[in-house]
């Protein structure tokens, strides 16, 4: 009993480090007010994930007890509920980056301005959150808690360091990258949990979709940069969730439809 039971307090530990470690390793360099900047930022960022992914880990867990007598189904099943929370955050998580500093700029008092990169690189830093709900879900059905420990060590301590070696070169906006980059490499260790066999066929339904998302997402951050006027960035960040929508519903139609109209993610 003592071994799960400890596993799972220091998986739970280092669930929270992930939000809470950044923050305090940047306190650790930068002064009270761009501590406040970065902390702002970053949870203005999150809300977002925490809402269309974190929650979801009460859902999924039953739904991989349910089918885990279906090894082969219960694997198809984790990785269409990666690909599905992974492209709803790419479009969110890519609208809030595009329009942080617009929108901060314009309707919020000077002070907060400084927070806008921090939104910014956080927001594109989680799209990938997904990934690591999906796997810890799993993990956490499967009953592999010293799996689901690592997968949760390793974002907890690379947010952490990371956003503390950003804070010292960069300030705030560098903590908010140093953040943003050990969030990708802690959802991508996820992967390692999955057998490669898995995803033998998921470039044209994942990686392609995921790239092609992202230069519509870097050329539209690109033309925000030189417009002028918040009707014209408007009008392109509408042009990116169209466009990244789009893309994403013709990568896998038929999965999406049966989502959306259909059927659940375990094909009931």
């Amino acid at each position: 009993i003592f071994r799960p039971t400890a596993a799972l307090a220091l998986t739970g530990f280092f669930i929270g480090l992930q939000t809470q470690g950044p923050v305090f390793c940047a306190g650790l360099v930068l002064n009270p007010t761009r501590t406040g900047h970065f902390a702002w930022g970053w949870a203005v960022a999150s809300q977002s994930v925490f809402l269309l992914a974190v929650n979801l880990r009460q859902v999924l867990m039953p739904i991989f007890v349910k089918i885990g007598e279906n090894p082969e189904r219960q694997m198809a099943a984790v990785v269409k509920s990666a690909r599905v929370m992974t492209a709803a955050l790419t479009l969110v998580c890519g609208l809030q980056a595009l329009l942080a500093e617009p929108l901060l700029n314009t309707f919020f008092p000077t002070k907060w301005q400084p927070a806008g990169p921090v939104i910014t690189w956080i927001s594109l830093g989680l799209v990938l959150q997904g990934v690591w709900v999906s796997v810890s879900s799993w993990l956490n059905a499967m009953g592999r808690y010293r799996d689901l420990l690592w997968i949760s060590i390793v974002p907890g301590v690379s947010t952490g360091l990371l956003a503390y070696l950003g804070a010292n070169i960069r300030g705030a906006e560098g903590a908010a990258i140093g953040s943003a980059i050990g969030a990708l490499l802690g959802s991508g260790f996820s992967f390692s949990q999955i057998a490669r066999i898995n995803f033998r066929g998921q470039g044209k339904h994942y990686l392609i979709p995921l790239l092609a998302v992202a230069i519509v997402w870097v050329t539209c951050h690109l033309l925000i940069i030189k417009a002028n006027g918040l009707v014209s960035q408007g009008i392109l960040s509408v042009v990116f969730l169209i466009a990244g929508g789009s893309i994403w519903w013709y990568s896998d139609k038929e999965v999406f439809k049966k989502l959306l109209f259909k059927k659940g993610i375990n094909g009931n």
